[in-house]
């Protein structure tokens, strides 16, 4: 229903017949319209722009930047009012009668000029909203919430608007309720697509509503009639003194009256059955103007209500409709029946919802429409073919009312004027769900149905067709992804910022999963889905967690940080940095392909080779392979990639000295991660290196005249000669032996018991 009224604006007449007019507002500055929102654009454009110069204005005042269509509308009902009530205006700004006495002055002169003078009397600025029709709204605010609380619970649907008043109300987001729209205020003439005939529509039902609310004196109908009609409503008031507070809140809505009955109660302003209570109590000047048949079904339904009470003062729903001749449906389930039982009739209760109030032709429509019960879902057009040639704009009427009347029953609790009335078991179901937005503002398809079975405590089988029709009929909507890896979310935010929240998901998708493999915190996330967005569709981070909570592409980690859910990730390489970055060391690329592999075979993805890893890993710069082990790890943290012997070169080169194998292991280790065995292996087989003293090692480039004596056989022999010639003995304790060994080759004493043990030099002998 979007578009533009089909209208003349105030300029698309003749400029001569507004230029009289318009010189006498010169000098009025178009502040004092009170335009709020409207004027933005026309003071960004002109800030001396005064009321005589909007009056002139041509067709070129289109091309205001920030001046859409609707504001337009809005403006050109300002303009008409202010030239239809011309004389008020004048007369309220003190201006002077003929145009030849005014003179045009800028806003700022006449403060300077007329403030100064001891004579000038300043005239009252009259609000903007006096120079517009006199619509509710500018009424007191106070005044009218007593009304409007009364009417919280009431939706729009139930005041009849048309439907493009009705669609533009509910687009808007900030009128959900009936209260809502009997305590607006001005703001509400900037409602896109309302324009001036919804204004006035709106105007109509409103005031007729405060109208009939306010006591009407009685009429001229006889006495004897007031009586008889007080007597009806008040006899079966007196079995009701001791309801509940619950029975008391319950809408008039459910009680089934007629609906010229509760048309008339709501003019009234009676809402609840407490209210319907108090006013019969009274001296029923409210309801003895309402007529005797009204009366009388208000009577009928009060008799029923007492006749109902248990008690303890509360209503017995099942007495209560039996008494007034109400059909339960689904037909044939028990009162007593728990929820899982009643659920699963659903299907049949809905299908006895839209039958017995209008025809199977509505049902067919809305089966075929959602496919229900299996059957395969059709366009429009197709349903018209199968129905003889019915139009599609015909079957999206007849789709359109029957889904309007099936949520205002199942959602609203709207029974006016039915003969039927669904299980209480099925309203306490459909209660629940209602309640899930209530601390949410998205919820994710898959999970309705768990939530729903955690918070009624049942295993519920709802199909999805039937579960995506009462969330559509509990006015939710889902965001229009149009991609199978998106499960739907839905929501209840009203069209255009529906729309910015989906693109704002498809940006937190593509952030968290194509361009970033790693945790970003939210704060940082909201900044990149806000930037190059327009001020209006900015995400607060309220609403980033309420959307990153529903996704399921995205989760939150510690710290309030976000990241894509790994089986989403795209690229191998981006899984592979999320494994490395959690492994926290070098892997190789046999290890990452099996942990990829592990992590996505629940979720049925396809499964990697490790070439596939590694070719991938080398043409990838964020990856840095790390030596010849075959093992990747991430270039941020700046490994030492050369190979093992490359280190154990460098490790003797800066040393400049033979060296242990434990020592060379030490600082191997520093750099990445080595076994003591591959040291011991390389220092053995690999030419580099040569064995300078039996536990030291050397470069094999090194001269010989630099190495320390080799302890082999002819060196341990020297050694031994040697010390016995500076110890002139013949003999010695073996222990001397050992340590003075031990001292000079700078070895373990098990070492040198090795080298002395089986030593042809030397003989031993147990001692006496």
């Amino acid at each position: 229903m979007d578009g533009t009224w089909d209208y003349q604006y105030w300029f698309d007449s003749a400029p001569e017949e507004r230029e009289e007019l318009a010189a006498r507002f010169d000098h009025v500055s178009i502040r004092n319209l009170c335009l709020g929102s409207l004027g933005q654009p026309l003071l960004r454009r002109n800030k001396s722009m005064s009321i005589g110069d909007l009056l002139r204005a041509d067709a070129s005042i289109r091309e205001t930047p920030g001046l859409d269509e609707a504001g337009l509308a809005g403006l050109d009902l300002t303009m008409s009012r202010l030239i239809e009530h011309t004389d008020e205006v004048v007369e309220q700004f003190n201006l002077p009668v003929a145009s030849n006495q005014a003179q045009p002055v800028s806003e700022n002169t006449v403060g300077e000029s007329e403030a100064n003078s001891p004579s000038h009397n300043p005239p009252s600025t009259p609000s903007g909203t006096e120079l517009l029709p006199d619509y509710w709204f500018h009424s007191g605010r106070a005044g009218r919430e007593t009304l409007a609380t009364q009417f919280d619970h009431m939706r729009l649907r139930h005041l009849g608007l048309s439907v493009r008043t009705l669609n533009a109300l509910l687009r808007s987001g900030q009128v959900r309720s009936v209260g809502d729209l009997v305590r607006a205020d001005i703001s509400i003439m900037h409602v896109r697509n309302l324009g001036p005939r919804g204004l006035d529509e709106l105007d109509q039902k409103v005031k007729w509503l405060i109208g009939q609310s306010s006591s009407p004196e009685p009429s001229n109908s006889s006495t004897s009639d007031q009586t008889l009609q007080s007597n009806l409503l008040s006899h079966a008031v007196i079995s009701l003194d001791h309801i509940s507070l619950d029975v008391r809140a319950i809408p008039i809505a459910r009680l089934h009256l007629k609906n010229l009955t509760y048309q008339t109660l709501l003019g009234a302003g009676i809402t609840t059955l407490g209210s319907l209570l108090d006013a019969t109590r009274s001296s029923s000047r409210q309801l003895l103007n309402l007529g005797r048949n009204i009366a009388t079904d208000v009577d009928t339904h009060l008799d029923a209500v007492a006749s109902s009470l248990r008690q303890e003062g509360e209503l017995d729903w099942s007495m209560y409709l039996r008494l007034v001749g109400i059909q339960i449906i689904p037909n044939g389930l028990p009162y007593s029946a728990t929820v899982p039982e009643a659920v699963a009739k659903l299907p049949a209760a809905l299908r006895d919802l839209v039958v017995l109030k209008y025809d199977d032709r509505c049902w067919l429509i809305v089966q075929r429409r959602f496919g229900l019960d299996g059957v395969r879902k059709l366009t429009f057009e197709d349903i018209g073919q199968g129905l003889g040639g019915v139009s599609r704009e015909r079957v999206r009427q007849l789709e359109s009312k029957t889904l309007r009347h099936l949520s205002d029953t199942l959602f609203g609790g709207n029974y006016t004027g039915h003969a039927f009335h669904l299980h209480p078991a099925i309203e306490s179901f459909v209660a629940t769900l209602d309640t899930i937005w209530e601390k949410r503002g998205f919820i994710r398809e898959d999970e309705v149905l768990r939530t729903l079975s955690g918070m009624l405590n049942a295993d519920l089988e709802l199909s999805k067709p039937y579960l995506t029709l009462l969330l559509e009929l509990s006015e939710a909507c889902p965001l229009d992804l149009e991609d199978e890896e998106f499960v739907p979310i839905w929501t209840r935010i009203e069209g255009s910022k529906r729309k910015a929240f989906t693109q704002h998901y498809r940006r937190l998708h593509a952030l968290l999963t194509r361009e970033h493999a790693l945790d970003l915190p939210e704060f940082e996330v909201l900044v990149a889905l806000n930037s190059d967005v327009q001020r209006g569709d900015k995400l607060t981070l309220e609403d980033l967690r309420k959307l990153a909570a529903a996704a399921n592409t995205i989760e939150y980690t510690g710290e309030r940080h976000l990241r894509g859910r790994f089986e989403y990730l795209e690229g191998r390489a981006h899984q592979a940095e999320r494994i490395l970055r959690e492994s926290g060391e070098p892997l190789t690329a046999a290890h990452i392909s099996q942990e990829i592999n592990h992590r996505l075979a629940p979720h049925g993805k396809r499964l990697l080779r490790t070439e596939n890893l590694s070719n991938q890993l080398a043409n990838d710069d964020r990856f840095v392979p790390i030596g010849r082990s075959g093992s990747w790890g991430l270039k941020a943290w700046n490994l030492e990639t050369r190979s093992i012997l490359d280190l154990m070169e460098k490790c003797l080169t800066i040393h400049n000295r033979p060296m242990s194998a434990n020592e060379i292991f030490t600082y191997v280790q520093e750099s990445r991660p080595v076994n003591p065995n591959s040291i011991a292996m390389y220092l053995t087989t690999n030419q580099r290196f040569r064995k300078v003293g039996h536990t030291h090692w050397g470069l094999a480039s090194w001269p010989r005249s630099n190495e320390q004596p080799v302890w082999d056989r002819e060196g341990v022999a020297k050694f031994i000669e040697t010390f016995f010639k500076q110890a002139r003995v013949a003999e010695v304790e073996y222990g001397l032996l050992t340590g003075a060994l031990m001292e000079v080759a700078g070895i373990s004493a098990r070492q040198a018991r090795g080298l002395l043990i089986s030593h042809p030099a030397i003989k031993t002998r147990k001692a006496k």
